[in-house]
């Protein structure tokens, strides 16, 4: 099995980030009187716990110790990291272009059987999170993907597992050629067995089928946008015409996947 070259691997992101943010809390702790909103949650922590400011400031600057330190600075899982990091591996590949990290708000859209839409109506879905597209010529394959990195099972998770199925239902029924849709599902979670099913993935592959959406990890990406741009220009131009640009994806993709 292939291996893409460029990997996005969250773990390690995330460790980074929270030594990053360690590092910013010592910063802000040295300049507290500028630093509102983190004298404000210092003094509803002392306010809980009945406990001294000041006390709690000189340990604070004298503490190494991540156990304590730990505990006030950021934690980067809640701070929608994994969806920055989910859109910013699609700006490292290549063949793609106009990425965009969709809104959440006013001007979010959302896939309601089978079409793009601006308004969800009654569906219980979530927004789209990312879009991109393939251009060739004055035409383009316009992607979009609902992204989840889920770790562990719980609660929280399961629901995220019902966000990309309830996705699956509505992007199954997808007919426009020139539309693609992904299902980003990264984490453990999507990797352990599930019912008969070898893992979550290959469960919502099997069970919500269809010719424009697919499930997948984010390493999966650049594989799938190569092999529906090949079928992308195969059926919509003539094949002489399409030749060079189909041989260049190609290469494109024996240049980026080597053997895992």
């Amino acid at each position: 099995m292939k291996k893409c070259k460029i990997q996005i691997n969250y773990e390690d992101e995330i460790k980074r980030k929270r030594k990053e943010n360690v590092k910013e809390f010592k910063r802000a702790l040295n300049d507290i009187e500028n630093n509102q909103k983190l004298k404000e949650k210092l003094l509803s922590w002392c306010d809980r716990y009945d406990y001294d400011f000041d006390e709690l400031m000189r340990k604070l600057k004298k503490a190494d110790d991540i156990l304590i330190i730990g505990q006030f600075a950021k934690d980067p899982g809640k701070q929608n990291i994994h969806e920055d990091m989910a859109f910013d591996y699609l700006l490292k590949l290549p063949i793609i272009s106009k990425q965009i990290h969709l809104s959440k708000g006013k001007n979010a859209k959302y896939v309601v059987g089978g079409k793009i839409k601006e308004e969800k109506g009654t569906a219980n879905i979530k927004s789209l999170d990312c879009y991109f597209c393939y251009e060739y010529k004055n035409s383009k394959l316009e992607f979009y993907t609902s992204n989840k990195y889920t770790k562990s099972s719980g609660g929280a998770q399961d629901n995220q597992f019902n966000d990309l199925q309830e996705f699956m239902k509505e992007a199954r029924d997808v007919t426009d050629k020139n539309i693609f849709l992904m299902a980003v599902a990264d984490g453990d979670y999507y990797q352990k067995k599930y019912e008969e099913f070898k893992n979550r993935i290959d469960y919502f592959n099997e069970r919500y089928k269809g010719t424009r959406v697919i499930a997948l990890t984010s390493n999966e990406i650049l594989e799938t946008v190569i092999r529906e741009s090949v079928n992308w220009l195969s059926e919509s131009f003539d094949d002489k015409e399409v030749e060079i640009e189909i041989n260049k994806l190609n290469q494109i993709y024996d240049e980026y996947y080597e053997e895992g």
